[in-house]
């Protein structure tokens, strides 16, 4: 070993604390891009692999209805490679003496009535697929919950009940959501199942025999039908885009067909998606943090350790000994700490990422998880903490240098630059100017220091200041916007009046409000964008237009408050006039022209609030209503049970405790 090998060893030794230092935090540094950067990958490739071994299709149309002369000609369209349709219905489902808790709608989706789909597959974690009459296959959220199992029963509608055949997941509803107007959708509010299409059917017409008018939606009639169905799943060819292929089913459908969505753009698909791109950022902006500190620990440590080697430096430069040699050591240093503490954090990020992909899968139900070695993450993070050394290195040793040897064998002399000149005039002690002469005689090394500081607290505060923000949305959210305990929906609207008073009769009860919400399409120009229309009743309180800074947005007659990010997809401002249109409304309902008096951000989803007279005159709607609010003493959980007697055609009983307890989660 060479004298300058055993001086390299003997330097890092002698610092221990920097060396320790330099290692733990380049390792943090290189483990967090390896086990992020690795993990995202996985999870990336392990819900590509789900989608396409189960056969998500690439374009859902829901309609009207479709028919099978339908699916045969959208099968005949040169771009379109499987097309197969299915009836999506939901259904309340009653608590029971297995499950007395259990107030919630069931979302059915129809499978064949014999073997499996060609799209839009189900995997079978536990029991077997539904057989016939009175099965159905649950989602693994919703039987979780609930504690069901094969041979578990649910009370689906009045007198009616379903036995459980097995659980099951999907990749449609990997993250169970209602809608983009409810896309944080509670297990105790909604699940979705499965059911042969004959079986379906049998279960929508006793239901409609038995059950009340607001129990019978329009799903539910396509359910109970012959022949109809009211959603088809297109796969397009290889290379063929979506849009392509929904505006020519469109072309076959016609005025029947509500919406096309991507399957990217479907509401649970998309936030899975951008909870599993939220790993880029993690891999991008924690390592880029530790490498930058660990840049600054070394640059620190290393110009301490020059200048306090000047006199070696010196030495060896009289002696003849070449500046590059001299350069080569004491890069040496940095590259064996950058490089050592590289290696260390690659070689347990590759360790971390399998299980760090297993347990974000098995929390998101990924079914099918790939987790592979990624020894070409290791070989960048070596690479990148080999740079980080080198740039960290570069400065001090460059510095020390360019001396001569006689300049380098001599004690540094203090700084007497312009700052370290005013230090010494200030009119303070002469402790506070000694430590300021020394913080301002070496700025470069003093600032490096300070940001190393400035970049932990900022990583605290942006922390703390995003946690105020949610909870600061939360707030307006529930406190201002829907400032209500429990909401009843309807599947088809109800005398307005007669709810209002129904939910007011409930025990505990202590106001109740009723209202209209309906699913629309607004339109400006060609843009056109789908919301949730709510019409409001005039003093309302329970439900509000609301903006995300908690201030209240007036509705005025011809008015109509949007979310920004309608109206950014519309291209509109405050002012403009835009139609609306109800979904599935008769094409001789023309729509009505509304002004955008305003922005209301505090409401979850594409909401837009209208003046109630509006949407009667245009629609026909008057006192009816959708839902019903109410305000609560004592533990809204509590009522589940008496709002279950009390509404048994309600599609929906939502209890607020359980949605805040999931924005929480």
């Amino acid at each position: 070993m060479n004298v300058f090998a055993r001086k390299l060893w003997r330097d890092l030794r002698a610092q221990k604390g920097s060396t320790a230092a330099v290692l733990v935090v380049a390792a943090l540094g290189v483990l967090m891009l390896v086990a992020s950067a690795g993990a995202y990958s996985d999870l990336r490739d392990s819900y590509t692999s789900t989608r396409v071994k189960l056969a998500l299709a690439g374009l859902h149309v829901d309609a009207v209805s479709v028919t099978e002369a339908d699916r045969v000609a959208v099968s005949a369209l040169p771009d379109v490679a499987i097309a197969e349709t299915r009836t999506v219905a939901e259904v309340p489902v009653a608590p029971s003496k297995k499950v007395p808790g259990l107030r919630a709608t069931l979302r059915i989706l129809s499978l064949p009535d014999s073997g499996e789909p060609a799209l839009d597959r189900t995997l079978v974690v536990e029991g077997k697929l539904p057989s016939g009459d009175g099965e159905v296959l649950v989602e693994k959220h919703f039987a979780t919950r609930h504690g069901l199992a094969s041979g578990s029963s649910l009370d689906v509608g009045p007198g009616v009940s379903v036995r459980v055949s097995g659980v099951a997941v999907s990749a449609e509803y990997l993250w169970v959501a209602r809608d983009q107007n409810d896309f944080m959708t509670s297990p105790d509010e909604m699940g979705v199942a499965w059911m042969r299409r004959g079986a379906l059917r049998g279960l929508a017409a006793g239901l409609m025999a038995r059950g009340d008018g607001a129990l019978v939606t329009p799903s539910l009639r396509i359910a109970g039908s012959e022949g109809l169905e009211d959603q088809l799943l297109v796969q397009p060819k290889a290379g063929v885009a979506p849009a392509t292929v929904a505006a020519a089913v469109r072309g076959v459908l016609g005025e029947r067909a509500l919406r096309e969505t991507a399957a990217d753009d479907l509401v649970g698909v998309k936030l899975l998606q951008m909870d599993v791109d939220g790993y880029k950022g993690m891999a991008a902006f924690f390592p880029l943090f530790f490498l930058t500190v660990a840049a600054f620990i070394l640059a620190s440590a290393l110009a301490r350790t020059v200048d306090a080697q000047r006199s070696i430096v010196g030495t060896w430069l009289a002696l003849g000994v070449a500046r590059s040699r001299i350069l080569v050591h004491y890069l040496s240093y940095a590259l064996v700490l950058g490089v050592g503490g590289a290696v260390l954090g690659g070689l347990l990020g590759l360790a971390v990422a399998p299980e760090m992909t297993r347990e974000y899968a098995n929390e998101l139900n990924i079914p099918f998880v790939e987790a592979h070695l990624h020894l070409d993450l290791l070989g960048l993070g070596v690479l990148v903490g080999a740079v980080t050394a080198l740039l960290a290195a570069a400065v001090p040793v460059f510095r020390v240098l360019q001396l001569t040897p006689a300049e380098a064998m001599r004690p540094p002399r203090p700084s007497i630059g312009a700052l370290a000149r005013l230090a010494r005039r200030l009119p303070s002690p002469l402790v506070v100017k000694l430590a300021l002469r020394e913080l301002l005689g070496r700025p470069m090394r003093s600032l490096g220091t300070l940001l190393g500081v400035a970049a932990a607290v900022v990583l605290v505060l942006s922390t703390g200041a995003m946690l105020d923000s949610m909870k600061s949305t939360f707030s307006s959210m529930f406190d201002k916007a829907q400032s209500y305990d429990v909401r009843v929906d309807f599947g088809a609207p109800v005398p307005a009046s007669a709810a209002k008073e129904k939910l007011a009769k409930v025990e505990g009860v202590r106001a109740a409000e009723a209202f209209l919400a309906v699913p629309a399409k607004i339109e400006s120009g060609d843009r056109k964008a789908e919301v949730l229309v709510q019409a409001l009743p005039a003093g309302a309180t329970l439900v509000r237009s609301v903006d995300a800074d908690g201030s209240e947005v007036t509705v005025a007659e011809k008015g109509v408050a949007i979310t920004r990010a309608t109206a950014k997809k519309l291209g509109v401002e405050k002012g403009d006039v835009v139609k609306v249109r109800l979904l599935g409304a008769a094409a001789a309902v023309d729509g009505v022209e509304l002004r955008v008096v305003g922005f209301a951000d505090a409401a979850m989803g594409s909401v837009a609030t209208v003046w109630r007279a509006d949407v009667d005159g245009a629609f026909g709607t008057k006192d009816l209503a959708t839902s019903v609010v109410g305000d609560v003493s004592g533990d809204p959980a509590a009522l589940r049970e008496k709002l279950s007697a009390a509404f048994p055609e309600a599609v929906r009983v939502e209890m607020t405790v359980a949605t805040r307890e999931q924005f929480r989660d």
